[in-house]
């Protein structure tokens, strides 16, 4: 994928990146945004929905895929490798999980495939057994 995220009068954020393209629909479809920081200088705090006109599949050709993964070829930003930015996604779930803490790809992750991020799977089963959630 190619990703160019425009962020008005900062600048824009650029990437070429290998994703899965459901997670990548998932992302522009269900606007879930993404924190990337202070990337454009101190106090420039970049966050927002990826549109689907700032990110484009490149190819889905495997043997392209792999020469990118092999020799490293991704390059600047991959949104789904950034924090959820929990304040602007809709539908975050209080489950136990601090979705502020997490990357995005872990968030699409729990909504697509209802993976719990490791390092709050002791919070999630605490969560569900005060919940009766079991």
């Amino acid at each position: 994928f190619k990703m160019d995220f425009d962020c008005g009068r900062m600048g824009n954020l650029e990437g070429v990146f290998i994703a899965d393209t459901e997670d990548v629909e998932y992302l522009v479809n269900n606007k879930i945004s993404v924190y990337f920081g202070e990337v454009l200088g101190k106090h420039s705090e970049i966050s927002g929905c990826v549109a689907e006109s700032e990110i484009k599949q490149i190819t889905t050709d495997e043997n392209v895929i792999k020469i990118v993964e092999e020799y490293g070829l991704n390059s600047g930003y991959n949104p789904l490798e950034y924090t959820l930015c929990t304040s602007e996604t809709e539908d975050v779930p209080d489950n136990g999980v601090d979705w502020d803490d997490c990357m995005v790809q872990d968030y699409i992750d729990f909504k697509r495939k209802g993976i719990i991020p490791d390092f709050y799977k002791e919070e999630y089963e605490v969560w569900l057994k005060n919940n009766n959630q079991k």
